[in-house]
């Protein structure tokens, strides 16, 4: 018992993560950057929503969503347009149509000036 013990939200975490690069592996048949950009825009997608991805599916299940019928999380429509879109190009189904790192950072460097309040249950951004 001097080992912590893990708790089962870290082990839906790793298995998620590990999920990721599975898929990407899928679809590219390699590990690279583009492939990095995509589970980015997934924990993006955390930030902006406060959600758990793909919640109540198992990871079998978002394999077969994500990689057999091009399904991706809904992002919902109080999310700022700026980052719903970083999020929609991080998604491309064709890697080499998805930003770089570089181009990602330049426009998310373009954001830092908001500012999100949440009232009321909705993302309210207020520029800086």
């Amino acid at each position: 018992m001097s080992r912590p013990m893990r708790s089962h939200f870290n082990c839906e975490i790793e298995c998620f993560y590990s999920l990721m690069y599975l898929l990407c592996f899928l679809q590219i048949d390699w590990f690279g950057c583009r492939c990095d950009v995509y589970s980015f825009s997934v924990i993006l997608w955390e930030l902006a929503t406060l959600c758990i991805p793909w919640k109540g599916l198992n990871p079998m299940q978002v394999v077969g969503a994500v990689e057999f019928q091009n399904k991706h999380l809904e992002i919902p429509e109080d999310i700022d347009p700026m980052v719903a879109q970083i999020i929609r190009d991080c998604w491309q189904t064709e890697p080499h149509l998805r930003p770089s790192f570089a181009q990602l950072m330049f426009r998310l460097r373009r954001l830092q000036h908001l500012h999100i309040e949440r009232q009321n249950g909705t993302n309210q951004v207020i520029e800086r």
